[in-house]
């Protein structure tokens, strides 16, 4: 029974709310309506009377319109420019290929082979006061790598140039020189800046050598190269000239 009567009175709550609510409307519509309407009208008509009162704020009103339009255009434009733009891209160095390259002197008895190493461009972007440097100079013991004297960095020589920075350009390729051997001396020459006293006794044709090399550039990561060699008996044919 009490179930029943609390059902009952919730009941009784919804339909007098149901009920106000639409009384309240149906008030609101019947006599707001009508206002609203009058002052929008009354509004509107006020606001052109003033204008036809003061037609010198038409020509404000259009000159605004016209600057709006013109800004509105000229952003769309640019926008349109700065999406046709290419992207610029951050310098990056590639350094992968190695080649032994014959070179000829002036003197027809001296015959020589060049190792050289060739930094490149990975992105369109240029690259800008790029160096190559020798890091150190490693020998093979039979088990592992020993250090040598040659364990403070030099500047290699750029091919058919010196060691000064230089800028390295897409699809322009700049090889960097190593060292040089000849038919007439005994060991490798390398084409640093300076060349140290040691290395000439060091580098032999019968060990194994590994050469560490990085590239550098401005505003880029470097680049780093490691090469293992060994001239063996014939110095115009090296046994080993390879990457690690």
């Amino acid at each position: 029974m009490a179930e029943r009567d609390s059902r009952f009175r919730e009941n009784n709550r919804a339909w007098l709310g149901w009920t106000l609510r639409d009384e309240i409307y149906a008030f609101v519509r019947q006599h707001f309506g009508l206002l609203i309407v009058t002052v929008l009208s009354t509004l509107v008509g006020t606001v052109w009377g003033f204008l036809k009162e003061h037609p010198l704020i038409w020509v404000s009103i259009g000159a605004v319109t016209l600057t709006l339009a013109a800004i509105t255009g000229l952003a769309m434009i640019d926008g349109r420019k700065r999406r046709r733009r290419p992207t610029a891209q951050t310098p990056q160095i590639e350094l992968q290929e190695v080649r032994v390259r014959p070179a000829q002197t002036g003197d027809p008895t001296l015959k020589t082979l060049y190792v050289q190493v060739l930094p490149k461009c990975s992105t369109p972007a240029r690259i800008e006061d790029c160096r190559g440097h020798l890091l150190r100079v490693q020998k093979w013991d039979g088990a592992r790598w020993v250090p040598t004297e040659l364990n403070e960095p030099l500047d290699l020589i750029w091919s058919l140039h010196d060691s000064a920075p230089r800028i390295l350009l897409p699809g322009i390729d700049q090889w960097l020189n190593v060292f040089w051997v000849s038919n007439v001396h005994q060991s490798m020459i390398l084409q640093t800046a300076p060349v140290p006293m040691a290395a000439f006794s060091l580098l032999n044709f019968t060990d194994t050598f590994r050469f560490d090399i990085r590239v550098t550039g401005r505003d880029c990561a470097p680049a780093d190269i490691s090469l293992r060699v060994r001239i063996g008996n014939r110095w115009d044919v090296p046994e080993v000239i390879e990457r690690l």
